[in-house]
C-alpha cells in the first residue's frame, strides 16, 4: 500500500520546482546572495545612508518592485503553475519585507507611536512599510526645521575644532536634510552660508571663494570639491602661520621677562661699583 508524502517532502519538492521554474528566485534566496550590511536606521542622521544601503540589496535580489508598486500578485486558476507562481510571489514579499523590517528596529517604536505604520500580521505589505518610514523621515515639527535652519545659518568651522571635512559634510547635510523636509535652500545662499563659516579660519581663502561665487564660476557641488581639495593647503598655510606667530610670541615673552632682570643687574652693578661707576658709563653714553 502506498503512503503519502510527508509534509516536509512535498514541502522541499515544491521548492525545489520553484527553483527550477524561476531562477532568479533561486538567486535570490540561495547560498550565492551578495552579502550587503545594511546599517541600522538609528534616526535621521543615516536615513540616507540606510535607504541607500536597502534599496541596492532589494535591487541585487530583484525585489525593488515590492517597494516601487509594480510587483503585483499572479494571477491565474488552481493549476500547479499558478500555485507555484503564488508561492514564489508570497516568499519573495516576504523577504523584501524582512530586509526592511530587520533593519529599523531601532525607530520600529517611533513608528508605531507617531501612527505612520502599525504592524499587521495578516498583510505585511514592504511599500507600505517603506512609505512609512519615508513619512516618518519627512514629517518634523516646525520648530525642528528652524533649529537645523538656524545651525545652518551660523554654521562655524571651530564647532567641529576646525576640521574643514567634517565642516563641509555637515553643512550638506543640514541643506539635505532641510529639502528632504520640503524646505530647500537656494544655492547661492547655501555657499554663502558655508564659506563665511571659513572666514575665521581663512580670511583669504574665504574672499577668494566670494569672488569665485560671485563671478558664477562656482556651483554648490564644485564649492564642495573646491574645499575639500583645497584644505591641505590652506592647512598647512595656517600651521606655518600659527608657528611663525608662536615663535614671535615666546620671542617677545623672552624679551619682556628678560627687561626687569637686566635693570635690576645694572642697579646691583651700580651699588657695588658707586658713584664713579655711574660717572663712567655716563661719560661712555656721551
Amino acid at each position: 500500500m502506498a503512503t503519502s508524502p510527508t509534509a516536509s517532502t512535498t514541502s522541499s519538492t515544491f521548492d525545489d520546482e520553484a527553483k527550477e521554474l524561476w531562477p532568479e528566485w533561486k538567486f535570490s534566496f540561495g547560498k550565492h546572495l551578495p552579502v550587503f550590511l545594511i546599517p541600522d536606521l538609528q534616526d535621521d542622521e543615516n536615513y540616507e545612508e540606510w535607504r541607500f544601503m536597502a534599496h541596492t540589496k532589494l535591487r541585487a535580489c530583484n525585489l525593488e518592485g515590492f517597494i516601487e508598486g509594480t510587483e503585483t500578485p499572479p494571477q491565474g486558476d488552481d493549476s500547479r503553475i499558478a500555485r507555484l507562481n503564488q508561492k514564489v510571489f508570497a516568499e519573495r514579499r516576504q523577504y523584501a519585507f524582512r530586509i526592511i523590517y530587520d533593519s529599523i528596529h531601532p525607530i520600529l517604536q517611533q513608528l508605531k507611536s507617531s501612527g505612520h505604520w502599525i504592524l499587521d500580521a495578516n498583510d505585511r505589505d514592504p511599500k507600505v512599510l517603506w512609505d512609512a518610514v519615508h513619512r516618518w523621515d519627512v514629517d518634523r515639527p516646525l520648530t525642528y526645521k528652524c533649529r537645523l535652519m538656524e545651525e545652518l545659518v551660523d554654521i562655524c568651522h571651530c564647532q567641529h575644532n576646525s576640521d574643514i571635512l567634517a565642516y563641509r559634510d555637515r553643512a550638506f547635510w543640514l541643506r539635505t536634510r532641510l529639502k528632504r523636509m520640503g524646505t530647500p535652500i537656494a544655492d547661492q545662499l547655501y555657499m554663502g552660508f558655508l564659506v563665511k563659516g571659513l572666514r575665521t579660519y581663512d580670511s583669504i581663502w574665504a574672499d577668494y571663494l566670494y569672488k569665485q561665487i560671485e563671478s558664477g564660476s562656482l556651483n554648490p557641488s564644485q564649492l564642495e570639491v573646491d574645499i575639500g581639495s583645497q584644505y591641505p593647503f590652506y592647512k598647512q598655510l595656517r600651521e606655518r602661520r600659527e608657528g611663525d606667530l608662536k615663535n614671535k610670541l615666546v620671542e617677545l615673552e623672552s624679551q619682556i621677562r628678560g627687561q626687569p632682570r637686566n635693570k635690576r643687574r645694572r642697579k646691583a652693578k651700580d651699588h657695588h661699583s658707586g658713584p664713579s661707576g655711574v660717572a663712567k658709563r655716563c661719560s661712555n653714553r656721551h
